[in-house]
């Protein structure tokens, strides 16, 4: 038996292969240590980006201020889906 060509069942294969993604790059910061900095990165970009999906660790420094208070600081890459309108495909 021959299958027919069905465009919406095209469609949906398509838009399920095609997954795009994108990274920011931030850094968190803490007075405490070096996870809480990662933390607070994740916390505030996933406030506003959807479909975080992985994250990666750059490079870690503090900062000393003059009464000798240490802030780590995290540059931290976020990782998310892109979302797209299907409608387009």
């Amino acid at each position: 038996m021959y299958s027919t060509y069905n465009p919406k069942n095209f469609k949906q294969r398509l838009t399920s292969l095609i997954m795009v993604y994108k990274y920011i790059e931030i850094v968190g910061t803490s007075d405490t240590n070096i996870t809480d900095a990662v933390n607070n990165a994740f916390k505030e970009a996933s406030k506003t980006v959807k479909n975080i999906q992985w994250g990666e660790l750059g490079k870690v420094t503090f900062k000393v201020s003059g009464e000798q208070k240490i802030e780590y600081q995290a540059e931290v890459k976020i990782g998310f889906k892109i979302e797209r309108n299907d409608n387009l495909v």
